[in-house]
């Protein structure tokens, strides 16, 4: 990871709670329904702000302890449980620390190298469980943008990779855990080939910085502007209603699909660990 992509992470704005939604809620509880009963301890590995430990702490009031590990500092300011700073492919616990090791939207921004040191410090460091989500199947070259600059294409969440249910399912094979449960988190409806049409007639649009704040791009460090339209709640700019009309009129008669937003694993240790 770069010193850029490291500071796009101690930027304030990525972690105020106010700025998750009810469906982000929602996916926590989903997740914490399946931690098995009687598990006494979890660590939450890439922790961001504490909101899941947060929820876990008011849903799971039986699981005794509960900590986050991190290397923002300034999402560590967030976390009201016990938490440590730290790179995720190092964690200073011991082997065997806690029962339940999670990395939830974690694994995506893992390049090579620190991907495999992760996938071995949350298997060495859990007792019995490995809980994990990332996005589902996601399309990473749709999904990037363009700096204006110096004209390189990059991806606002920083995500180097993507995977489906089968490279999930596999994934802690080699370090001796077998999954007990793989499923779709959170739905998502999309317009069948709608973005496939909008290139056609645009080309590749440079995109627009995502978050209501500005972000580097990692190549030149230029700063994109702030998005004026987050996610799916804003309003239309005034100039663009008629047009805005015409394409809501579109969408709701065009094919659509239904699709995760995100796989959710369960991993269990096939070897007796006391």
């Amino acid at each position: 990871m770069t010193d850029l992509e490291k500071s796009h992470f101690e930027v304030a704005g990525i972690w105020e709670p106010e700025n998750w939604h009810a469906a982000d809620l929602e996916r926590m509880d989903e997740t914490i329904r399946v931690i098995p009963e009687g598990a006494s301890s979890l660590l939450d590995a890439g922790c961001g702000n504490g909101l899941f430990l947060k929820r876990l702490a008011q849903l799971r009031p039986d699981i005794p302890r509960i900590h986050g590990a991190d290397r923002s500092s300034t999402a560590l300011q967030h976390v009201t449980c016990d938490h440590t700073q730290t790179e995720i492919n190092a964690m200073p616990f011991a082997d065997q620390s806690f029962e339940v090791v999670s990395a939830l939207q974690v694994l995506e921004h893992l390049p090579g190298g620190v991907f495999e040191q992760c996938l071995a410090e949350l298997a060495r460091i859990t007792r019995r469980y490995i809980l994990i989500s990332v996005p589902f199947q996601e399309d990473l070259e749709r999904n990037l943008i363009g700096c204006p600059s110096c004209r390189s294409r990059f991806s606002p969440y920083h995500h180097v990779r993507s995977f489906s249910r089968g490279s999930l399912a596999s994934l802690f094979e080699t370090h001796g855990f077998q999954p007990c449960l793989v499923d779709g988190l959170g739905e998502t409806e999309t317009l069948r080939g709608w973005r496939t049409l909008r290139e056609f007639f645009s080309g590749k649009a440079l995109g627009v910085n995502p978050y209501p704040f500005e972000i580097p791009c990692p190549m030149c460090a230029a700063r994109l502007e702030p998005s004026h339209q987050i996610m799916d709640h804003a309003e239309p700019r005034p100039a663009s209603h008629a047009l805005h009309r015409i394409r809501r009129g579109i969408k709701r008669v065009w094919p659509k699909e239904r699709t995760p937003t995100r796989l959710l694993a369960l991993f269990e240790s096939t070897t007796c660990r006391s």
